[in-house]
């Protein structure tokens, strides 16, 4: 799936490809349970997926939604109460129910600015059933777009960081 969505998105120029090691580029959060895109992962790559719109770097997440859905606890492991393993031990007295997360077959797609001191993202409900490669043609055109709002951004945060530098060493003069 994210492969036939960045190779889309490569027909249009831009470049996807893991963040490069001098570059300072961050993570965006991302809440897999949040409408429409959350993830928060326990592990992540070093560096993000990123892709060059020109020579504007958008930070790029592709996560499965998770959904909230009712559980059976049968022999260490929580089983939707709809699984018919779930069904066959509803009697069982070491058994209960409670609410846990599931994959939901959803995905989105997250792009981000991942410029330190920048705060912009937007999401794409990604269908699994379809050819992604329309998808990917339509968020490529809407990249362009994004890449020169990021770019604004990033050089707003540059002028604020050379402003608070410069009002520092006033002070300590």
């Amino acid at each position: 799936m994210a492969s036939e969505l960045f190779f889309a998105l490569e027909e249009f120029e831009h470049k996807v490809m893991i963040a490069p090691i001098p570059e300072r580029l961050l993570r965006h959060s991302c809440d897999e349970l949040a409408a429409p895109c959350s993830y928060t992962p326990s592990w992540s790559p070093d560096r993000c997926t990123i892709v060059y719109v020109g020579s504007v770097a958008i930070g790029l997440t592709l996560v499965e939604l998770s959904k909230p859905s009712e559980a059976r606890y049968v022999k260490g492991d929580y089983i939707p109460v709809s699984d018919p393993l779930a069904i066959k031990h509803k009697n069982d007295p070491h058994t209960w129910t409670t609410t846990k997360t599931f994959p939901s077959g959803k995905f989105c797609l997250q792009a981000y600015s991942p410029y330190p001191g920048t705060n912009w993202a937007t999401q794409w409900k990604v269908p699994s059933t379809k050819s992604l490669k329309k998808l990917g043609h339509i968020i490529a055109k809407e990249l362009n777009k994004h890449a020169v709002m990021i770019s604004e951004l990033q050089h707003e945060t540059q002028i604020k960081k050379e402003q608070w530098r410069i009002a520092y060493e006033k002070r300590e003069k």
